[in-house]
Formats: C-alpha cells, structure tokens, sequence
C-alpha cells in the first residue's frame, strides 16, 4: 500500500535517510495541522494550516519543540475535528 507523504525525489535525496526519516515522522503526526518542509539541510519549516503562521527552524528536532509550544498555545483545528458546542 502506498502511502502519499508530500516529500519529493530531491528532498528525499538531498536531506539523506536521517533527515528523510524526520520529516516523514513530523509529517505523520502534524501533517494535518501545518504544512511541513525543508529547504536545505538547516533550514525546517512548518506553516500553519488556520492562519498561516510560518514556524522556522535549524533541525526537525527545534522544529518539532516549535511545533510543541506553537500547536499548545493554540491549537489549529483540524478537518472532522469534534466541537464542544
């Protein structure tokens, strides 16, 4: 079964397996609230799906702090999300 993760061929390539394997992780689990990416080897990013807010970093793992406390302080609601009201 395959499985569509948005990565192209030259991000593949060009971050090699480790890096490759962090952004399919970040992916996984914030794919539906921000649009993840990389540019160079140093340069993450993930841009929120609400507004827009575009989160920068120097490795997935600063990323995915950035994403911790941007994502706490307030959620991005999500597509079939359940509403309290």
């Amino acid at each position: 079964m395959s499985h569509h993760t948005g990565e192209s061929a030259y991000e593949a390539e060009a971050l090699g397996r480790r890096n490759h394997a962090d952004l399919l992780v970040l992916r996984d689990g914030w794919g539906e609230a921000y649009d993840l990416g990389v540019e160079y080897p140093d340069h993450w990013s993930a841009r929120r799906k609400d507004n827009g807010r575009v989160l920068d970093a120097r490795s997935a793992d600063d990323l995915t702090q950035k994403i911790y406390d941007d994502y706490w302080a307030g959620p991005v609601p999500r597509q079939g999300a359940v509403s309290d009201g």
